[in-house]
C-alpha cells in the first residue's frame, strides 16, 4: 500500500470514529449547553453590573466574556478526567481502537479532539447570549473575527489535549479530585480569568514570570486581544506560539504516559 492510501485509510477510519464519539456525546449537548449557559448569566451579569459599582472598570464585562471559551475548555477537563480514568478501570473502550490499522497518536489525538469540538460548539453558541447581556454597557471595542476563531481554536485544543494527558495521572477515580485540586485549581486561579498577566506582574512580578508557563493563561491572552485590542495584554502571536507549544507537548507527552498507563506497546 503506497504512503498516499494508507493515510487515505487512516483519515477514513479516523472520521469514522470521530462520528461515533460525537453520536455518543449528542445526548448530552443540549443539558451541557444548558449548564453553560447558566453560568454564562450568571457570571456576565455580576461582572458587567455589579463589579463596576464596587471600582471596577467599566469594561470588565467584556473582559471576563473575552476567556468564556478558554473557561469552558478548563471546566470540562474535570469530565474529561473523570470518564476517562472511568473506563480505564472499567470496560476500557478507548482500547477498542487501538487494534484497527491505526497509529495510536491518532486514536488519543481523537480523544482530545471530540472534547475540543464540542466545547467550541458550546462556546460559539453561547456568544448570542454574551453579546445581549452586554450591548447596554455600550464600550466600543472592535473585535478581530478571524484572530478571535484562530484563539479559540487552539484554546479548545488545548483543553482537549490537557484533559486526555491529565487522565494519565491518577491512579484510581478516588484521586481524581485530587488531580483537580492540584493541578486544575491552580491553573484556573492563575490562568487569566480574574485578571490579565500585566495585573499579575504588577502585583508579584515573581509569579508573574512563572506563571507564563501556565498555558491556559496564554490562552485568555489571546482571546481579550482578539476581543479587546492588544492593549496591556501578552503579544498575540507570541501567545499562539505558545499554546501551539503546549498542545504539541503534552500532545507528545500524553501518548507516551497512556500507552503506558494501558500497556499498549
Amino acid at each position: 500500500m503506497t504512503f498516499l492510501k494508507r493515510w487515505g485509510s487512516h483519515l477514513k477510519t479516523f472520521y469514522q470514529l470521530l462520528r461515533a464519539d460525537f453520536a455518543v456525546l449528542k445526548s448530552d449537548f443540549l443539558g451541557d449547553l444548558i449548564d453553560g449557559g447558566v453560568w454564562v448569566v450568571c457570571d456576565m451579569t455580576f461582572c458587567a453590573y455589579v463589579m463596576p459599582i464596587i471600582g471596577v472598570p467599566s469594561w470588565y464585562g467584556f473582559f471576563i466574556a473575552a476567556g468564556i471559551i478558554s473557561s469552558l475548555g478548563l471546566f470540562d477537563c474535570y469530565n474529561v478526567i473523570s470518564d476517562l480514568v472511568a473506563d480505564y478501570e472499567g470496560s476500557r473502550v478507548v482500547l477498542f481502537p487501538l487494534v484497527l490499522p491505526l497509529p495510536a497518536w491518532m486514536v488519543f489525538f481523537k480523544l482530545a479532539l471530540v472534547r475540543a469540538l464540542r466545547t467550541l460548539a458550546i462556546g460559539f453558541l453561547l456568544m448570542p447570549l454574551v453579546f445581549i447581556i452586554l450591548v447596554p454597557k455600550n464600550i466600543n471595542f472592535v473585535p478581530s473575527i478571524p484572530k478571535f476563531f484562530l484563539a479559540s481554536i487552539l484554546n479548545v485544543l488545548l483543553a482537549g489535549m490537557f484533559g486526555v494527558w491529565a487522565s494519565s495521572l491518577p491512579k484510581n477515580s478516588a484521586t481524581v479530585g485530587r488531580v483537580t485540586t492540584r493541578i486544575l485549581l491552580p491553573l484556573w486561579v492563575f490562568g487569566g480569568l480574574w485578571a490579565s498577566w500585566k495585573t499579575f506582574n504588577t502585583a508579584l512580578p515573581y509569579l508573574a514570570k512563572l506563571l507564563l508557563l501556565n498555558p491556559f493563561l496564554h490562552g485568555s491572552e489571546v482571546l481579550r486581544v482578539s476581543v479587546m485590542g492588544q492593549r496591556d495584554f501578552l503579544p498575540y502571536w507570541w501567545s499562539m506560539l505558545a499554546l501551539a507549544a503546549f498542545i504539541s507537548i503534552l500532545g507528545v507527552w500524553g501518548v507516551k504516559r497512556l500507552k503506558k498507563r494501558l500497556d499498549f506497546v
